[in-house]
């Protein structure tokens, strides 16, 4: 471009002067163009006096940043929820904002999907179109949630400014469940955990406070004696819609053909009638993977198999083997890619499978160990086939997980109750006077509670006196074999009527 030309593109422009070297003309232009793209104004006067007033806004708002961040720090002093929400109010006061931005409510959902995760990983289901954030100037965004498991609904609250959550089970939308178990309220009270000490504790105390209420376990009933109808009776429905039907869909056949061909498996009626008609019958199938790992060390492995028939010789070491056993299991369940039996069977028969110190649980085995493993892998074998042919991977974890929630696992690890039940027998101990065992004499029962959630870690000794409790006289409290309190299980007590209405004929 010529300088004539340059000069007649500058004329209706504020250069400095348009007889200005070409250099410095194209400069200016250039100059002109990039405020221009930025949104500033053109005129040198007017830029100084644009430049001046973003410097004063761009000051006023790195206060505010700081006197936000400076309030928003006296959270980590202070406990109280009230509190917590006024700071809140006041930074949102302070920054002129009329609520949350669509990024900040959609950092509030994930932040809420965080927190309950103990209770997503307890075969609780998170509904997207049944959550809903709402907002009030001076009380702060809230989100409203509800968690479904096998019809039961378990309604959330979580409270953003008071960095609270909450759960309860007398709130929740009508129509959420289905009868009869939209009647099902999991929860007597109003559970609050505070989330003041941040996602990962408050984590950790929504799986104690929920666990020790059997809601990461599946459900036990019992029915109340306003009922008009038993526990059983509600226990077959939920059979029927969530194992039988789900199986018929998958398999191809009808309930009916389905029941004729499960009876026809030997294996399948006795689990059946041993475990789902007696020491579960009052147990719901609800999906839990946890009591599912469970169900499988249980059912293939300690039972039906030949490992009772070599029993270990010390019933700690036993233990030891029952928590490597469900520690090797739990990993390859998946109610949606369905359970890897494969990968199960490889784990529990590998010779070189060891415990956390190294010793080889085929050697502990020892001669005993080919049969042990032959029987164990047709257990495997069967619920696999049972699995692929007939149930599908969540009517099949289902099961299982009701044979992972019986009398006969009360005091296994890996339940969802297992901290409650080693915080009654702990505190029970120190209560009348019985020692603790080897170090934590000195370091005390939370120490003691912090190492129980791993206990195949742990030495004999606190292993020996967490089973059985040998420095106990008669009549005191006990360890886990006979602290029947601290072990049994808890039975929800419903009041069930819906039934009859539901088998009456829909034509009647």
């Amino acid at each position: 471009m010529t300088l004539v030309q340059l000069r007649k593109l500058a004329y209706d422009r504020p250069v400095r002067s348009v007889y200005a070297r070409k250099a410095d003309l194209i400069a200016d232009l250039r100059e002109l163009d990039r405020r221009r793209a930025a949104g500033e104004p053109e005129d040198p006067v007017a830029h100084a006096s644009w430049r001046l007033r973003k410097h004063v806004e761009e000051t006023d708002r790195r206060k505010r940043e700081e006197d936000s961040r400076r309030i928003l720090d006296l959270l980590g002093n202070w406990s109280e929820p009230e509190y917590r929400r006024g700071v809140h109010a006041a930074v949102d006061a302070l920054n002129g904002a009329s609520g949350p931005s669509d990024e900040e409510w959609q950092r509030y959902f994930e932040e809420l999907e965080t927190l309950v995760r103990p209770l997503l990983e307890g075969g609780w289901e998170l509904w997207d179109h049944l959550q809903e954030g709402y907002h009030e100037p001076g009380h702060g965004p809230v989100i409203m949630a509800h968690l479904l498991r096998s019809g039961t609904v378990l309604c959330v609250t979580y409270d953003v400014w008071a960095h609270q959550i909450q759960f309860s089970s007398n709130e929740f939308s009508e129509g959420v469940g289905e009868p009869p178990f939209e009647f099902v309220e999991v929860l007597d009270d109003i559970v609050t955990v505070d989330i003041g000490q941040g996602a990962e504790e408050a984590q950790r105390e929504v799986a104690e406070r929920l666990g020790a209420l059997g809601l990461l376990d599946p459900l036990r009933v019992k029915a109340s004696e306003d009922s008009t109808v038993s526990a059983s009776d509600l226990v077959s429905v939920a059979y029927q819609r969530w194992i039988l039907e789900p199986a018929a869909s998958y398999s191809g056949l009808s309930v009916e053909e389905l029941g004729a061909r499960l009876d026809a498996e030997k294996g399948m009626s006795t689990y059946d009638q041993f475990v789902c008609c007696f020491v579960g019958r009052d147990v719901l199938p609800d999906c839990v993977p946890s009591a599912a790992a469970l169900g499988i060390a249980s059912w293939c492995w300690r039972n039906d198999t030949a490992v009772e028939d070599w029993h270990l010789p010390d019933d700690v070491l036993m233990a030891r083997v029952n928590i490597a056993v469900t520690k090797a299991i739990l990993p390859h369940l998946d109610e949606i890619e369905g359970t890897d039996w494969e990968a199960i069977e490889a784990c529990l028969t590998d010779p070189e499978w060891a415990l956390p110190d190294g010793r080889k649980i085929s050697e502990l085995f020892g001669e005993g160990w080919t049969e042990v493993r032959r029987t164990v892998s047709e257990q495997l074998r069967f619920w696999k086939r049972m699995d692929e042919d007939l149930l599908g991977p969540e009517p099949t974890l289902r099961l299982l997980s009701v044979g992972g929630a019986t009398g006969y696992t009360r005091h296994w690890w890996g339940q969802g109750r297992w901290g409650a039940i080693c915080e009654r027998i702990v505190w029970d101990a120190v209560r009348e006077g019985i020692p603790l065992p080897g170090d934590y004499r000195e370091a005390g029962g939370r120490a003691l509670l912090r190492d129980l959630a791993d206990p195949d870690r742990l030495d004999d000794e606190t292993l020996r006196w967490l089973i059985d409790m040998p420095g106990a006289d008669v009549g005191q409290t006990a360890g886990l074999r006979h602290h029947t309190d601290a072990t049994r299980a808890l039975p929800k007590e419903l009041t069930i009527h819906m039934l009859a209405e539901m088998e009456q004929d829909p034509g009647e």
